[in-house]
């Protein structure tokens, strides 16, 4: 496999498109806004991170390594998808995933590495969720902060899950040319590929590795958002527990923690609609072996915003 060529096999299995170019083109769409989005979010980290360094209050100070964690994840995931313009596709059970940005340029193997980035980059969104909540449950309930070397450990283990995920890519999505001579034909006869159709990398759903590579994902979700909630229900009764005698709290701290509950709150709920929903739409599209064109490239501009 060292000298398989990933767009050769596409170019070869490639025949003239003679379908009518669609009303909307929505891959069109993806392409333009994939600049434009990804422009706009560097933008608006590039504030969050003036503000956090330099505006962020006395009171909140203690807050500014998980609020600019969040920046720094947000941002690498922003780089990479620019990068790589990424997409997805669902056709009869196969999902398939393209490198159509300035990554697609390149040749197998560095095609197949700026996927599996992606994807890291996609699950550490959703695994760094819990970091900032452990981060502040032992803040208010334990009254102490993480110390470098706990708070190294917390993303250390967000990383891992990241990566290991990203890792269960290779044996899914290794390139076979069975897979292309099975997914060229769906592809070609879809309308929206009227103009060409990029690299890309399939699985079927009828083989184990892509169902297990779905449940870990699922798997990982769950352990976030479970560690997220049980911290926050923890966090809301401590703030809540009237009869705690320890637990003294000025208005104006009462009012801080509010706002504080209401930002983290807010980055976790961000990535579960735009990240974890199309996901689990991907699943099921996938599950079922439904063929829906469009869907892939609607799904891919949510994962964008």
């Amino acid at each position: 496999m060292a000298h398989f060529d990933v767009t050769a096999i596409i170019a070869n299995l490639s025949t003239p498109n003679a379908i009518v170019r669609p009303y909307i083109d929505l891959r069109a769409i993806l392409a333009t806004l994939q600049d434009s989005v990804s422009n706009v979010g560097l933008f608006f980290n590039a504030i969050l991170v003036y503000l956090i360094f330099f505006k962020t209050t006395k009171n909140l100070a203690d807050y500014k390594l998980i609020l600019i964690q969040n920046c720094f994840v947000d941002t690498f995931f922003t780089l990479i998808n620019d990068f790589i313009g990424f997409q997805t596709e669902y056709k009869n059970g196969w999902f398939i995933m393209f490198i159509s940005g300035k990554a697609g340029g390149t040749s197998f193997p560095y095609t197949f590495i700026f996927m599996c980035l992606w994807v890291a980059s996609l699950l550490l969104c959703t695994t760094f969720i819990p970091v900032q909540f452990i981060y502040r449950y032992y803040m208010v309930v334990h009254d102490k902060i993480l110390t470098k070397f706990q708070y190294f450990c917390c993303c250390l283990l967000a990383l891992f899950g990241a990566l290991s995920y990203a890792s269960s890519c290779i044996p899914v999505f290794w390139p076979s040319e069975e897979k292309y001579i099975a997914t060229m034909p769906l592809l070609q006869s879809d309308a929206y590929y009227y103009n060409g159709i990029p690299t890309y990398y399939a699985a079927h759903i009828s083989q184990w590795p892509l169902m297990l590579h779905f449940i870990y994902a699922m798997f990982l979700v769950q352990v976030s958002y479970g560690i997220t909630i049980l911290s926050c229900i923890k966090v809301w009764k401590n703030l809540n527990n009237q009869t705690n005698d320890a637990l003294v709290l000025s208005e104006q701290t009462k009012k801080m923690h509010r706002k504080m509950t209401k930002t983290i709150i807010l980055q976790a709920i961000c990535p579960f609609f735009c990240v974890m929903l199309p996901t689990g739409v991907t699943v099921i599209v996938t599950f079922f072996q439904l063929n829906i064109p469009g869907l892939g490239i609607i799904i891919t501009l949510s994962w964008y915003w």
